[in-house]
């Protein structure tokens, strides 16, 4: 069930995905499973796994493509109750940076949306969180 720790102020929704403070006091999402990537994205884009959660997550977009989007599944383990707000930003230090849009959310997906199709291979920050 739903618990707040009164010991390390983490918060539990399912006793798989939990938010709560690190050691230096950071928010930080973690446990659960990460989303998939099901449509667009190029080819072979893939999603990074480690510590990654619904709440916050990366994925790398793939290539040889000219998908001007990127559909993603969030893990039933974790899943939102009501669409969540989700924020993206492009981490791939490169010196001109892929313009990019929150798309359709709903509870259970969410389509990030490239302004042209230059994002090949461009690693993607997401944090998403529900309201």
């Amino acid at each position: 069930g739903n618990n707040i720790s009164t010991t390390t102020g983490q918060i539990s929704t399912s006793g798989t995905g939990k938010m709560g403070p690190t050691g230096g006091g950071v928010l930080q999402s973690y446990g659960g499973t990460v989303p998939t990537i099901t449509a667009g994205c190029g080819t072979s884009p893939s999603v990074i796994t480690a510590g990654g959660s619904n709440s916050a997550f990366s994925f790398t977009v793939g290539t040889g493509g000219a998908d001007t989007s990127c559909t993603i599944s969030f893990s039933a383990s974790g899943a939102f109750h009501a669409a969540p707000i989700c924020i993206f930003t492009d981490a791939s230090a490169s010196v001109t940076p892929v313009a990019l849009a929150t798309g359709a959310t709903s509870t259970s997906t969410v389509v990030v949306d490239f302004v042209a199709a230059t994002a090949a291979s461009k690693l993607i920050n997401a944090i998403c969180i529900g309201h």
